[in-house]
């Protein structure tokens, strides 16, 4: 009740720049976190403006220690092979971070050359071999019931896309600018879920005579 607190230092590393953390049930088989908290990850970039790889680490006692788990992209060799010769496709402000599903599992996007993967994670970040192909996304996320959304930046528009069978299909595109913004030029956007069906983006729309709109 705030009577007590302690803190610890996050893994990773100095100005790694936007890493992000998910948390989720824990996976069939899985390490067990203890009474009261879900197996949390970090996940972040080596360093600023130096994407060597992004690495992910995993905590089960909610925050206290971390275990490093794996590299999950890296410049030069792709980790995947799927990806062939080609590098995978990593920065500062890309969304090819790991998102738990109800199972515990962790899926995310790898980017690299022209294609586009959907990676999945059964062993606590341990591994995220690719499943399958999938749309040309910038950013995943996975709700309670399993169901994935998808959502991509093209022009003026912010398309989603909804799976509910783990990937393997995919609904036609919906754009989520407003109707009365739309065909404005659509700059910096982040998107967020809630629940099941609960999805939000905010984005800037550029003003005519200059400037932005914020949505």
């Amino acid at each position: 009740g705030g009577r007590t607190w302690s803190h610890t230092q996050a893994p990773g590393y100095v100005e790694s720049e936007n890493p992000r953390f998910t948390s989720g049930p824990t996976p069939r088989g899985g390490d067990q976190p203890v009474a009261g908290e879900r197996v949390a990850y970090w996940c972040g970039n080596t360093a600023l403006f130096v994407y060597g790889q992004r690495d992910c680490f995993r905590t089960l006692d909610g925050g206290q220690t971390w275990q490093f788990r794996s590299t999950f992209l890296r410049r030069g060799v792709p980790v995947h092979s799927q990806c062939g010769s080609s590098e995978e496709a990593f920065n500062a402000g890309d969304g090819d971070y790991p998102q738990a599903g109800p199972d515990g599992s962790l899926w995310s996007l790898v980017h690299c050359g022209s294609a586009t993967f959907l990676a999945r994670s059964t062993d606590e970040a341990a591994t995220f071999p690719v499943v399958r192909p999938a749309p040309a996304f910038e950013e995943l996320r996975v709700d309670s019931h399993g169901t994935m959304y998808g959502v991509a930046h093209q022009g003026a528009k912010l398309l989603l896309r909804v799976s509910r069978d783990s990937g393997r299909s995919w609904s036609a595109p919906t754009d989520l600018v407003a109707p009365a913004l739309r065909g404005a030029e659509i700059g910096q956007w982040a998107l967020a879920l809630r629940g099941p069906g609960q999805l939000a983006v905010a984005y800037l729309s550029a003003r005519t005579g200059g400037g932005w709109n914020g949505s």
